[in-house]
């Protein structure tokens, strides 16, 4: 130290320019080496630093391209760092970097530049120039990946500091980040961090806006399958699955090949099919190709209890499909056209499928019960023949033993839905055939006590087909209390009414509502803080249900149902 301070004085009192700017250099050299010292006292070394940046200029301005300007500079910026005046010294750093790119100094002083910043807590000054020192062509790839980690690391900084701030504008500031740096990393973090706060707010429509927005501003982002996927779980959670469906497809259009993409694919084709929409059929087609058939047929039976029977047919036109479940709908399509010969052989084939659950054994349920249904579409369509009773009769009774034949499996079902569908079945049977005896129109030529006679008989074959009847009635009511379950065959029993004469297993509908029901919002808010909140989950279905939407309305009702599965509200929504 003491070295520098006689240097110079000794520049000051030189007989020449050469003498005086040789003792500048002498006193600076001196001063720096004096600074390597850690016993140096604080006055001193304030003084030492004072010194390089005073020295330093005058030998910069005198000899500018000297080999040593470089080092020179970087020490003056060193000298203000070194005292706390960061700001000023960052501005120097960072203009040593952009005059030196290529040189050893150059990238120190663009490391010591974010370094400046961060000691003045200014991350945006960080990301300010961390951008432009990375603009800067002559600056290696390595040193710009550094200060581009740093640059990274401070903007997430920036915003996740004020992200967990307990003020009431979280959001409002976020925001204003995010467009005082749009499309840089800044800005996108401060953006996706305000759909965050709007999410924990409880913000459902907000949340939308902003992430939809963010999308369209970001469509390159890292962070794109996230939001995406963020957007589908908020919606699924309130209950809103056409949100979910719309979001979760464009994840997997996003990133078709992520691992996840498969889960994705199978829960947006899931989604679409209980609204029936036609963009569930070619989703089911692509999933088919690569995921298990007894996924794809949970995915076919959603979609037909949709109703959309054309995008079920739509589905079924791919020739790979050939599992239990696709050829049921393609035997079911069949009877609902009206063609009852090609149905059979086509539900036959399935209806006696060995699976005890799951997707297969619901198809095969139902084939053997339309199987039934077609012979008991036989025996109801047929005519008496003029004139003939014993022939009439004799057909009608053979009719009538294939109907008792063909739902004796559907009876013996261990789903208690069939079984009593079965029964009832066979109860409205008898009663028809009781009643179609009674109906008989008699031979003319027979004489009055003859046709009294054969009237008699007929009597008591119709009395036996009644007696047949209510006893089934009777089974038939005890399986629907002991179930507790309803449905259009329990109803009939606990009610001892008939069933309609043709039964339709999926109600046919084109489309569905896929608007917001009015007062919904509220509910949705809910769902958002608790997803198992079963009252909103109820009223949901209730709205849901009133608008049209069954598909919908079923779906929230079995989720509902999961919760709570002895809610009396949630059985009755359901029947």
């Amino acid at each position: 130290y003491e070295a520098g301070r006689t240097y110079e004085d000794a520049a000051m009192h030189a007989e020449n320019a050469k003498a005086a700017g040789e003792a500048r250099v002498n006193a600076f050299s001196a001063y720096q080496k004096a600074l390597e010292d850690t016993s140096l006292g604080r006055l001193q070394r304030a003084m030492a630093w004072a010194g390089v940046r005073n020295l330093g200029r005058i030998v910069i301005a005198e000899t500018p391209d000297a080999e040593s300007v470089v080092a020179i500079k970087l020490s003056i910026a060193r000298s203000y760092y070194e005292t706390g005046d960061y700001e000023r010294a960052a501005q120097l750093f960072f203009a040593v970097a952009m005059q030196y790119p290529t040189s050893s100094e150059g990238a120190a002083a663009a490391h010591l530049t974010l370094d400046s910043l961060r000691l003045a807590d200014d991350l945006e000054g960080i990301g300010t120039l961390g951008r432009r020192l990375m603009a800067e062509p002559r600056l290696n790839a390595g040193l710009k990946s550094e200060l581009a980690d740093i640059v990274s690391k401070a903007a997430q900084r920036q915003v996740a500091e004020v992200t967990v701030t307990d003020t009431g504008d979280r959001e409002a500031q976020l925001m204003g980040m995010a467009k005082r740096h749009r499309g840089s990393e800044l800005g996108e973090q401060a953006f996706y961090n305000s759909m965050l706060v709007a999410r924990s707010n409880g913000e459902i429509e907000r949340f939308y806006e902003l992430g939809d927005q963010f999308l369209a501003e970001y469509p390159q982002s890292q962070r794109r399958i996230d939001v995406l996927s963020a957007l589908a779980s908020v919606a699924s959670d309130s209950g809103d699955l056409a949100k979910a469906g719309k979001y979760m497809a464009a994840a997997v259009a996003a990133n078709p090949g992520a691992k996840e993409a498969n889960e994705r694919m199978y829960t947006a084709a899931s989604i679409h099919a209980v609204l029936g929409e036609a963009a569930a059929a070619k989703e089911i087609r692509t999933f088919s190709e690569r995921g298990s058939s007894e996924r794809v047929d949970e995915l076919l039976l959603l979609l037909a209890r949709s109703g959309n029977l054309s995008a079920l047919e739509d589905v079924l036109a791919t020739g790979n499909l050939n599992s239990t479940v696709a050829t049921f709908f393609r035997g079911y399509l069949v009877y609902q056209r009206g063609d009852h010969e090609e149905a059979g052989r086509t539900l036959a084939r399935v209806a006696y499928d060995p699976a005890t659950s799951g997707p297969a054994a619901e198809a095969a349920a139902r084939a053997r019960y339309l199987l039934g249904e077609i012979s008991f579409a036989q025996f109801r369509n047929f005519a008496a023949k003029p004139d003939d009773v014993v022939g009439t009769v004799d057909g009608k009774v053979k009719l009538l033993q294939i109907v008792d034949r063909a739902f004796a499996s559907v009876i013996q079902s261990r789903d208690a839905r069939w079984s009593m569908a079965g029964i009832s079945r066979v109860a409205d049977a008898y009663a028809k055939y009781a009643a179609f005896l009674r109906g008989l129109e008699l031979p003319t030529a027979l004489s009055a006590e003859e046709a009294k006679q054969l009237r008699a008989v007929i009597e008591g074959q119709a009395v036996d087909a009644d007696a047949r009847a209510n006893e089934a009635r009777t089974l038939c009511s005890k399986k629907a209390r002991d179930a507790k379950i309803v449905t259009e065959a329990a109803r009939s029993c606990l009610l001892g009414e008939p069933m309609p004469d043709v039964i339709v297993m999926y109600p046919q509908s084109k489309t569905q509502g896929t608007g917001d029901p009015p007062g919904a919002a509220p509910a949705r808010k809910v769902l958002l803080k608790n997803p198992k909140d079963v009252p909103s989950l109820v009223k949901l279905s209730e709205l849901h249900l009133a608008a049209g939407d069954l598909g919908v309305a079923l779906l929230l009702l079995e989720r509902a149902e999961t919760l709570a599965p002895r809610r009396a509200d949630i059985q009755n929504l359901r029947g």
